[in-house]
């Protein structure tokens, strides 16, 4: 779809600021390609810009300006376009391999341009078309906002999203090359954005509906607590979220949301009068004996009770 301010006001903001976005208007944009051809411009990283802009968003101050690049819209904050001073480290010099490795990454530049590959070395976490099916009964079949996460299984959102309907549709990824090599594939008006799993792009507040084939605790302890309240945060008060974990290793962010579980029925019980809400968080588990574990999910008189 056609990049829009109307399109991602909904949900999606300046990761830094958590201010809604407004497109740049032509005008604007020969101003900034003007500032990148005098190389006053740079990438938070470090790296100068490298490349002209065609679509790019900003926020109310016009601190930060995000670009477009191949119908992705660029939310992380290492790609966020910056003055020199407002770089991650301006007073440090940011050595020429970094810049490359940066470029590369993201196929910067004509020097760095490179085409979808046809095989990604990045795990993105598929299941079997029998526990997706189980797996979206838990979410809701309408709503403002659908926000799938991580995959470049393109036959998996589909699965997800048919006969719902929801007034946007979010795919989201933190690696380039995994998103890119879905752009185009997905629901004709599924919007594109690549963001940080611990500075979530997303308004307060403002998802129906979560599914995430990230591996939540494949993270260090503190990151998987920084991402679950990033989700938390995120989710509508009644809205509902489905995370995959390894089996096989710790899963600290299910004891951040039972704890908040628990905090949530006994404010019930003191203040029984306040109609309050929590979002549904639930973690299914993928290890090597996959199969038998969907043999006994499937069994389940209640789905839900799978995720106690």
């Amino acid at each position: 779809m056609s990049l829009k301010a109307e399109n991602i006001e909904p949900s999606l903001v300046c990761p830094f600021t958590g201010k809604g976005l407004i497109e740049l208007s032509k005008a604007e944009l020969l101003q900034v390609n003007r500032q990148i051809s005098d190389g006053i411009l740079f990438f938070h990283h470090g790296a100068p810009v490298n490349v002209k802009l065609k679509k790019a968003f900003t926020t109310s101050s016009r601190t930060y300006i995000f670009p477009v690049f191949e119908e992705i819209l660029f939310l992380k904050k290492v790609t966020a376009i910056v003055p020199k001073n407002r770089t991650k480290e301006p007073n440090k010099r940011t050595s020429q391999d970094s810049i490359n490795e940066f470029y590369k990454e993201y196929g910067l530049g004509r020097k760095f341009k490179k085409d979808p590959a046809d095989e990604l070395n990045i795990q993105s976490n598929p299941i079997s078309l029998e526990q997706l099916k189980d797996l979206s009964k838990l979410l809701p079949k309408s709503g403002k906002s659908f926000v799938s996460v991580v995959t470049h299984d393109i036959d998996s959102i589909h699965n997800l999203v048919f006969g719902r309907n929801f007034d946007q549709y979010i795919h989201m990824d933190f690696s380039f090359d995994r998103l890119r090599s879905v752009v185009g594939k997905l629901k004709k008006d599924t919007i594109y954005v690549l963001g940080d799993i611990c500075d979530l792009p997303l308004k307060s507040d403002s998802v129906d509906a979560m599914f995430s084939f990230d591996y939540i605790n494949k993270y260090e302890k503190e990151e998987q607590k920084e991402t679950y309240e990033e989700l938390k945060r995120s989710m509508l008060a009644d809205g509902v979220s489905v995370l995959m974990y390894d089996k096989n290793l710790p899963l600290h962010a299910k004891s951040r949301y039972v704890s908040d579980q628990r905090a949530h029925k006994a404010m019930k019980v003191v203040t029984p009068w306040k109609k309050t809400k929590s979002s549904n968080f639930y973690f299914y588990p993928v290890g090597q004996d996959n199969n038998q574990e969907h043999l006994n999910f499937v069994m389940k008189t209640s789905l839900r009770s799978q995720f106690s």
